[in-house]
């Protein structure tokens, strides 16, 4: 115990070491916090599904309608505001 009370900023290296190392493991577990990325099967099924009614629009004279944007939510950025 005396080693520890005389090197003081080698002991708080350790602590502040210590927290870091237990953070990474938790984070190598249990993170990211955010949705997963969107799977490359969905994303060109909904390319091909508006070119398609875009088309089809297009031979009727006929607006294609518009897509409605989605907002994902990310954990990630919310936890760092």
């Amino acid at each position: 115990m005396e080693i520890i009370s005389q090197n003081k900023c080698s002991s708080l290296g350790m602590f502040f070491g210590a927290i870091a190392l237990i953070l990474g493991i938790f984070h190598f577990n249990y993170g990211p916090f955010s949705a997963p990325p969107l799977m490359l099967e969905s994303a060109v099924a909904e390319k091909v599904s508006a070119i398609k009614n875009g088309i089809i629009a297009g031979m009727k004279d006929e607006k294609p309608p518009a897509a409605a944007k989605k907002n994902a939510i990310n954990i990630d950025n919310i936890l760092k505001t």
